[in-house]
């Protein structure tokens, strides 16, 4: 319930801790950036997170100049208990695939695709695409290409050919179809099936690595080098890589095929050509759904790579890379805990609200029922009406659950107690706990005879 990484609750809880750390006037920077809906939200939520991770755990000084007038992420001086004094200065970078699918417009097709088919008063679950593709390239030194022309072109096929082509399909809904278009080097096709409620589409990843320098997470690497690069030549030079929608950072290194490269062998390779960079940190988020569970879990993953022992300055001593090991060790620890995927995070980065709420999820325990604080607010305050709160819950529907407030009225219960149940979502639980049968709302009632008490004689 989100529309960051970590809720809000938890990223407010970052600055907090950070306003005695850092300037007032860079905590205003991270702010604004945080409350503005563009592309530069997620990475200052990154920002943020990591700033607030390190800083327990040495000096940290935030974009303190070098002599190039660089200013860099962080200048982290750590004294470790036993152990020498060491220094790190390094950059926060957020990697995402917005290059990747500008060339590669998937999305455009499927939202086209799904647009047209409203217009025409189609079902768009019974509408499915697959868009071919292949490799641009030598072996090993290639990229991914889907055959879809650009955003523009592709538009005006799709009114061209597509718009045509349903309507053909309009005039027999019943019977199912199907679409091929090939021309040069565009190749898709489009299929429609009445008995088939399976929305999606098909095509090869473009975010796979088929080269390890022609890929998102390389030249992210590379865009920062020309800031670390006048950093004292004494402390370690670090780059983390944080997800902001990367296939290539979130990819399991199980899911490599033959000839593509893992996000590790990509920032090995980043290392062994850029000998001014000391190690880079790769961050990004895994989510795990157990068997026959809906609930999706969230957990950090982070890989440190240092640089290969033949391109190591003299600095990435066993010393100093066994230091920054537990540094970092320690510091990720202190992260928060993710509730979304970065995918998701950097798509709603980009709406106006605050994330949804927990509207249409409730929870019946003993008697007692628990609802979205945040929808019950927006209900009060006339954003929603009851009968998108009703509807949002199944109560209206025949085959749904009743409404368990109308049970409980029905049965002379009403309310006697309200909770408010903190989660770790940037949203509360109402716990609405009822009393026993009340003549306020329900018919009088003989009571019930009281126990006989019997007198003992003296």
């Amino acid at each position: 319930m989100t529309n960051f990484v970590f809720s809000r609750r938890v990223l407010q809880q970052s600055l907090n801790r950070l306003a005695a750390v850092i300037h007032r006037e860079q905590l205003v920077s991270i702010v604004t950036r945080l409350n503005k809906p563009d592309k530069a939200r997620l990475p200052a939520m990154w920002e943020l997170v990591m700033l607030d991770a390190l800083s327990g755990h040495g000096l940290l000084r935030h974009e303190h100049p070098l002599p190039n007038g660089r200013r860099p992420d962080i200048e982290l001086t750590v004294t470790p208990a036993k152990g020498t004094p060491f220094m790190i200065v390094g950059d926060v970078v957020c990697v995402s695939d917005a290059g990747l699918d500008e060339q590669n417009p998937v999305g455009v097709l499927s939202d086209e695709l799904y647009r047209l088919a409203g217009k025409m008063e189609l079902n768009p679950n019974y509408f499915r695409y697959n868009v071919e593709g292949g490799r641009v390239g030598s072996y090993g030194d290639a990229r991914i290409k889907l055959f879809l022309p650009g955003r523009g072109q592709l538009l005006e096929l799709m009114q061209r050919e597509v718009a045509s082509w349903m309507k053909k399909v309009k005039s027999d809904p019943l019977q199912p179809d199907s679409l091929e278009f090939s021309d040069q080097e565009i190749e898709f096709s489009i299929t429609y099936d009445p008995n088939k409620d399976c929305p999606g589409g098909g095509y090869l990843s473009s975010g796979v690595a088929a080269s390890r320098d022609k890929n998102p997470l390389f030249l992210a690497l590379k865009s920062k080098v020309k800031q670390l690069k006048q950093a004292s030549s004494q402390a370690i030079r670090l780059i983390i890589a944080c997800d902001g929608g990367c296939s290539l950072l979130s990819q399991s290194v199980q899911m490599n095929s033959p000839g593509t490269f893992s996000s590790r062998e990509v920032a090995e390779d980043f290392l062994r050509q850029n000998s001014s960079i000391d190690a880079v940190l790769l961050v990004t988020v895994d989510a795990t759904r157990p068997v026959l569970s809906n609930k999706t879990s969230y957990t950090m993953r982070y890989d440190l790579v240092i640089a290969p022992s033949n391109a190591r300055s003299p600095r990435m001593d066993t010393m100093a890379i066994a230091s920054l090991k537990a540094l970092l060790e320690t510091a990720t620890h202190c992260v928060p805990e993710p509730i979304l995927n970065t995918l998701n995070a950097a798509i709603r980065c980009s709406e106006s609200d605050f994330g949804p709420d927990m509207i249409g999820g409730y929870i019946m325990s003993n008697g007692n029922i628990s609802l979205s604080s945040r929808a019950l607010q927006r209900l009060l305050a006339g954003e929603i009406t009851a009968d998108e709160f009703i509807n949002s819950h199944g109560w209206n529907d025949i085959s749904g659950p009743s409404n368990p407030f109308v049970r409980m009225m029905r049965s002379g219960r009403m309310i006697n107690k309200i909770e408010v149940e903190s989660t770790d979502q940037d949203d509360d639980w109402l716990k609405f706990s009822f009393g026993s049968i009340d003549s306020a709302i329900a018919p009088f009632q003989v009571p019930l005879p009281e126990p006989s008490i019997e007198s003992n004689d003296t």
